[in-house]
């Protein structure tokens, strides 16, 4: 007989879930994600850009926001049907635009040196949340995508060395973390990230590691403090996204690799329960 007990799912409620699947909903989302890029790319072309007005830097970032929008909705399908997908692919885009100017303007505003800014960034932060959680091909859109949006709000000399960075570190995290069964893979795939940000800035000359050799004591302190903080970004980095993976797992109804491992455990509380009290159950089932 039935004991009348069902498997553990995700409570769908009808109003949500018509919500999540709503094609105005989707297009709101669409709509305002293209808005947000070119507000935030506007209010920073007042000061720094590479185009000469305001209103041309705007138009660059909602344009660069379109294509964002076409290809997710073309291409990763099964992430366009959800908007709460959605939500997190396209307001882990315009997150991460922000967090760079913020980085920039926090460094500019403490009189700290510029080339810690291509250290400090967590390049890697974006694209392997969305690779984790949806998968290779998302992640590798999301590295794309950041590193053009982030583009909109850097400085203009530096461009083409944060682009070239981000697109790096970015590919690199998300190979890193394919198929991640272990949250200690996650702290390798920091490291990775780090020491590639750290070798990026050093063949850029963003570091002057020559200046180190000639025996400058100022620069091998600035470098060696430098080094650590590439180091240093890329494992908190990915202690961070540790950390917030089972918030978003609940929130956005995912379940990844590491989650399900973690589930089947056999030292698990309840496993170990069932063990003791239900041997028949736990051995066939």
């Amino acid at each position: 007989m039935s004991s009348g007990r069902k498997r553990r799912v995700h409570a769908e409620n009808q109003v949500a879930l018509s919500l999540d699947r709503s094609a105005w909903v989707r297009a709101s989302l669409y709509m305002l994600f293209c808005m947000g890029i070119g507000v935030m790319a506007l209010r920073v072309s007042n000061s720094h850009h590479f185009t000469q007005k305001s209103s041309e830097g705007a138009l660059f970032g909602v344009v660069v926001a379109a294509t964002a929008v076409a290809i997710l909705h073309t291409i990763h399908e099964t992430v366009a049907l959800r908007n709460a997908r959605i939500v997190l692919v396209l307001g882990g885009l315009a997150g991460h635009m922000a967090m760079v100017r913020w980085i920039s303007v926090l460094l500019e505003a403490n009189g700290m040196p510029g080339e810690l800014k291509f250290v400090l960034i967590p390049f890697s932060l974006t694209p392997m949340i969305h690779a984790v959680l949806l998968g290779r091909t998302v992640g590798i859109f999301s590295t794309v995508y950041v590193a053009l949006l982030g583009s909109l709000v850097i400085e203009p000399e530096d461009v083409l060395v944060y682009v070239a960075i981000s697109l790096v570190c970015g590919l690199v995290t998300v190979q890193a973390v394919y198929q991640v069964r272990k949250r200690v893979q996650l702290l390798r795939a920091g490291l990775y990230s780090g020491l590639a940000a750290l070798l990026l800035a050093i063949m850029f000359k963003e570091i002057n590691v020559i200046g180190c050799i000639q025996g400058g004591m100022e620069t091998c302190r600035l470098a060696g403090l430098t080094a650590l903080a590439a180091l240093g970004t890329g494992i908190v980095t990915a202690l961070l996204v540790s950390g917030l993976l089972p918030v978003l797992e609940g929130t956005f109804q995912l379940t990844t690799d590491i989650s399900w491992l973690e589930l089947s455990d056999l030292n698990h509380k309840l496993l170990r329960r069932l063990q003791l009290e239900a041997p028949g159950t736990f051995h066939h089932s």
